[in-house]
């Protein structure tokens, strides 16, 4: 008579079947909470930046302007910057005239500014003059961004963001800063929720009632509290058919 021969966790329905199954419910639940955690920091992120959008007006902030000549003959660049916490604004011109300030131009540029290239029609002579300027917002770094291409002029042209009203809002990613936001925000839920995920995942590792903490052996109901234990997924059942 051949022997019926089992896993190493021990036949469906044994303790130590019930207890393997729940370890890996508990990575599984460890993972999704990962996730969904970053999923928030990527929606908490992006609704801080438009909410910054629409209640920070930068228009009252005295701008830092500098200018310098770019190494063309009678070409100057000029950079205004206005910023506050959660918000700022870079306006880059360049045209043909004279130095307007003591302060350089490209120090003032931000990093996430996209400014340090000239624009091709620019470039090539199709147009004596350039304006360009971007709008970023976010916190506790600047995480989305939009640029406006000619923005005082008549044929103004909108990148990487909506206008609603005279409220701009961006929709380009600064990587770094989006990166540091989605974490900050990730990690803040991570840690209001750590205990209640780290004793949960503990209990299930330890077979024991999520409710409790006692421990279950192979009961399908919490014998100290009387929860009713949350099955696995369980083995296939033969299909009900006609007894014999």
């Amino acid at each position: 008579m051949r022997s019926e021969s089992h896993s190493p966790s021990g036949p469906p329905g044994t303790p130590a079947r019930r207890a393997e199954q729940n370890r890996r419910r508990a990575w599984r639940g460890l993972r999704r909470t990962v996730l969904w955690s970053l999923v928030f920091g990527v929606g908490t992120t992006f609704a801080v930046a438009w909410i910054l959008a629409g209640v920070v007006n930068l228009s009252t902030v005295k701008p830092i302007t500098g200018s310098g000549e770019t190494g063309v003959a009678g070409e100057v660049w000029v950079v205004h910057v206005r910023a506050r916490s959660g918000a700022a604004s870079v306006l880059s011109q360049r045209f043909t005239g004279r130095v307007r300030s003591d302060i350089a131009a490209r120090p003032l540029l931000p990093s996430w500014a996209p400014f340090g290239v000239k624009q091709p029609a620019y470039e090539q002579g199709a147009t004596f003059y350039e304006s360009r300027r971007a709008s970023a917002r976010g916190w506790p770094k600047l995480a989305l961004m939009a640029v406006e291409e000619d923005p005082y002029g008549n044929g103004s042209t909108l990148n990487g963001g909506i206008r609603i009203g005279d409220r701009l809002l961006p929709l380009r990613v600064i990587p770094l800063g989006f990166a540091v936001d989605v974490a900050v925000y990730s990690c803040a839920v991570l840690i209001i929720l750590g205990p209640w995920i780290l004793r949960r995942v503990g209990r299930l590792r330890r077979n024991e009632c999520l409710g409790c903490g006692y421990p279950l052996g192979g009961a399908g109901r919490c014998p100290e509290c009387g929860r009713e234990v949350d099955e696995p997924a369980s083995v296939p059942q033969p299909l009900p058919g006609p007894h014999r």
